[in-house]
């Protein structure tokens, strides 16, 4: 009985330090860090957002990575 107890110990202590550790996909970038460089190169290296999409379908979601913002777009006939 008591090495049900101490491996059911076990299991709760290592499941509650996994469940508490939070990662954030963005904690690499401080953008604070930036430099006036660095965002003219992103600017050049940008692709042209007023150039239509050419997909194989009717309706799409478009995300936008300079302004981080999703489209629904709609083909037309």
């Amino acid at each position: 009985m008591q090495k049900i107890k101490k491996v059911l110990f076990i299991i709760v202590f290592v499941s509650i330090i996994i469940l508490n550790n939070c990662v954030y996909a963005d904690d690499e970038i401080e953008e604070s860090a930036i430099t006036w460089e660095e965002i003219e190169e992103i600017k050049e290296t940008a692709a042209d957002v007023n150039e239509i999409p050419q997909i194989n379908s009717r309706n799409a979601v478009i995300y936008d990575r300079t302004s981080r913002s999703s489209y629904i777009w709609k083909r037309r006939k």
